[in-house]
């Protein structure tokens, strides 16, 4: 999208310079109007324009065949939102001048701004039957086309695949530990136990696939669902092995400025071959350009999740998310967000369940060189758990900081390669939740565009 907002953004640069002998012939002043003609030009350059189209639209009434004339009323009045009066121009000089390639891009890009699609399609492609237009211009005449052609349709099928391997260097999220104190109701009082369990490597083969189609009811209704598929599969531990669907379908209304989506998800998890979580999810947004630059949502996650063997850890969830992405100049998108939950035990059997919870994360994305991306990200989490554990005495609060960072390589118009590391380090005043590890992971990501 980037892409094509780059390349329709030059359209108006390139066309000033597009035949210009073509404008510039046929000129009439009549007495006393250069000097108008000049203040009005001098406005238009200066982006004045109100000043410029009432100064123009002056000149019109005397020099009403003018071609420069009726190309920068037009152009003014585009400026300012006034599409048909832009349009009433560029028909004069195509009346006059049929093959003037200038004012029939102005008018094309005029009838996109109006959202009449198949009348600036018809616009670009009379541009492109001119032999005289540059090749550079019908490059971005032709991606325009295409452009045109993708927001013209209904429907849209993209499929991703993503394979790769990772290395995980604490498997069990071990605690470093040799010992750590307990209470023991018995003696009443506290009693020293020995963690006899050592940190565990391996290796992680893994399989993502994911189907997502949009359908457009409308330039302000869309339906989006997707289908998601996870394979985890864990080197000599089976047990361990994920498999995992997600579903989602999410209605969004669009605007000019903001959107809100209603996406509802459910999320089926195998473990070691069996089943079992079951979640679901409802999860209202609303999205807010701020500018050109920055880009703010905001969202209520709310639902269940549900142990299919442990019955005594399922909770309702409810959580607060906010993001905000920043465009920089030069240091590439950042994406900052808070999120704030609570999940909320439904049985009474475990004391390491019901808790509430903030996350606060920072990411960017920075092009180092021609088409290598790099990704950081640092996120922490805090936990505090509302019961008392009945083996610590304490209540328990726990604290998770990641660190990761990747390379993202384009290798052609629909695949990459992605290899990155990521450091966690959880910290608790319940010993025995302690931990740190390590992931390396290298992907190879596909996008298909299917219909």
């Amino acid at each position: 999208m980037r892409k094509f907002t780059v390349l329709f953004c030059l359209i108006g640069l390139i066309s000033l310079s597009l035949n210009a002998n073509e404008i510039n012939k046929n000129k009439v002043y009549v007495s006393g109007s250069k000097n108008l003609y000049n203040k009005a030009l001098n406005n238009f350059r200066a982006k004045n324009y109100e000043k410029s189209y009432l100064q123009f639209n002056t000149l019109f009434y005397n020099n009403m065949q003018d071609i420069l004339i009726n190309f920068y009323l037009g152009r003014s009045a585009y400026e300012l939102g006034k599409y048909e009066f832009a349009l009433s121009a560029y028909d004069r000089i195509l009346i006059a001048e049929p093959n003037n390639s200038r004012a029939r891009l102005e008018m094309a890009q005029t009838y996109f701004k109006m959202k009449l699609y198949t009348q600036s399609l018809s616009e670009f492609n009379e541009v492109l039957k001119n032999e005289k237009v540059p090749v550079k211009v019908k490059k971005i005449v032709n991606a325009k086309i295409e452009y045109i052609k993708s927001i013209q349709k209904k429907s849209f099928l993209k499929a991703t695949l993503i394979t790769g391997i990772l290395y995980d260097s604490n498997l069990n999220s071990t605690p470093a530990t040799g010992s750590f104190n307990i209470y023991n109701p018995t003696v009443d009082s506290t009693v020293l136990v020995t963690n006899n369990d050592k940190e565990e490597s391996t290796s992680i083969y893994q399989v993502v696939g994911q189907l997502n189609h949009t359908y457009k009811y409308s330039d302000n209704f869309i339906l989006n669902s997707s289908v998601t598929a996870l394979l985890m599969k864990y080197s000599d531990h089976k047990e361990k092995d994920i498999h995992a669907l997600s579903l989602s379908t999410s209605p969004t209304y669009l605007y000019k400025d903001y959107k809100i989506a209603l996406p509802l998800l459910f999320d089926k998890v195998n473990l070691g071959h069996e089943s079992y979580q079951n979640n679901v999810y409802l999860n209202p947004n609303y999205t807010r350009a701020l500018n050109d630059k920055m880009l703010y949502s905001t969202g209520l996650k709310a639902g269940r999740v549900t142990f299919v063997r442990e019955k005594e850890r399922d909770v309702n969830l409810l959580e607060w998310q906010n993001s905000l992405k920043y465009l920089t100049n030069k240091f590439g998108l950042f994406t900052i967000g808070l999120n704030l939950g609570k999940e909320y035990k439904l049985r009474n059997q475990r004391t390491d369940v019901e808790h509430k919870y903030f996350n606060t994360y920072i990411n960017n994305s920075y092009e180092i060189i021609e088409d290598y991306l790099l990704q950081t990200a640092i996120s922490y989490k805090q936990l505090d758990y509302d019961d008392t554990d009945v083996n610590f005495q304490t209540k328990r609060k726990d604290k998770k900081s990641d660190f990761s960072m990747s390379i993202l390589k384009p290798i052609n118009n629909q695949s990459l390669i992605n290899i990155g590391a990521n450091y966690t380090k959880k910290d608790s005043n319940h010993i025995s939740s302690e931990y740190d590890k390590y992931t390396i992971k290298a992907n190879l990501i596909w996008n298909l565009n299917l219909k």
